[in-house]
C-alpha cells in the first residue's frame, strides 16, 4: 500500500503544477525552435553575404582596382568565403 500512496503523491503533485510544467516545456521548444529557424533562414544567409562583402571590399580597396567581389553563398563551417579579381595596386602584374 505504501507504493500506491507514493504514486498518489506524484499525480497529485504533477496534476498541481501541469500549468507550469507545460507553460515551462513550452517555452524551452519555442526558444529552441527560434534559434534553430533563424540560423538557417534566407535573410541570415543574406546578412552573412552582406558581412562577407563588406570587410571583404574594405580589405581589398586600397591594394586592388577595379576590383571583383565573388562572395560565396555559404562559405564554410567557420568563415565567409570571398574572391577579388583586378588590377593589384602593390605589384605590376594582375591578380
Amino acid at each position: 500500500m505504501n507504493f500506491l500512496r507514493i504514486d498518489l503523491f506524484w499525480f497529485n503533485l504533477l496534476r498541481r503544477f501541469r500549468i507550469v510544467i507545460i507553460f515551462v516545456l513550452a517555452v524551452t521548444v519555442s526558444l529552441g525552435l527560434w534559434a534553430v529557424s533563424y540560423a538557417s533562414s534566407p535573410r541570415a544567409w543574406g546578412d552573412f553575404r552582406e558581412d562577407v562583402r563588406t570587410e571583404m571590399e574594405f580589405a581589398v580597396a586600397d591594394r586592388i582596382q577595379n576590383y571583383h567581389l565573388e562572395v560565396d553563398p555559404y562559405g564554410t563551417e567557420s568563415y565567409g568565403i570571398a574572391v577579388a579579381t583586378g588590377q593589384s595596386l602593390l605589384m605590376k602584374h594582375r591578380c
